[in-house]
């Protein structure tokens, strides 16, 4: 938090209208968050159902039966040590930066599982006070996988057009390699 303060402090010292960025968060991390923080609130039941919905997409993460199962998966590390890092982030950072950076790099079973998510950070994000939303994403197919130019354009029109309707302020997309030839 202090480095980013003073960052923070230094940038607006010198132009008073720049907008401060930190580093951007990854899907996963905001997801186990999100979790845990509906299950610190006892939203049991919305908890284990955002847990089975992403299920597939998440490959990390276990379907749950229930309340219990939830409570050992939030209990490990694996989920907590992001918890305190962006509980920690938003309780201690929220007054030094502007826009808040959210990176996403997963093919969604579908495009309205991308949305919900997207709208749940949009939510955690305003109620911790950050004034934008940018999205970092490097969706689509992959280039390794013989993905088809036309497979890839319509995943990445796809993926902008949501993340545009669900409120990002912007929108970054690189694919998952360098493909040869000019930029």
């Amino acid at each position: 938090g202090l480095l980013l303060e003073a960052t923070y402090e230094a940038i607006k010292s010198e132009d008073p209208e720049a907008e401060v960025l930190p580093g951007s968060i990854n899907s996963a991390s905001f997801f186990v968050y999100l979790l845990k923080d509906l299950t610190k609130r006892g939203d049991y039941e919305k908890a284990v159902g955002l847990l089975n919905l992403y299920a597939g997409d998440f490959s990390e993460f276990p379907p749950v039966k229930g309340r219990e199962e939830l409570e050992s998966f939030c209990s490990n590390s694996l989920v907590d040590r992001p918890y305190q890092f962006l509980d920690y982030f938003f309780k201690g950072c929220s007054g030094f930066y502007d826009i808040f950076s959210f990176h996403d790099y997963r093919n969604y079973a579908s495009s309205e599982r991308f949305g919900y998510l997207l709208d749940l950070v949009k939510t955690a994000v305003s109620q911790n006070g950050s004034k934008k939303l940018l999205v970092f994403t490097s969706i689509g197919k992959d280039m390794n996988a013989s993905a088809s130019d036309s497979g890839q354009a319509m995943a990445v029109m796809k993926r902008l057009t949501l993340a545009s309707s669900y409120g990002a302020d912007m929108v970054l997309w690189w694919c998952f390699k360098d493909v040869p030839g000019k930029d």
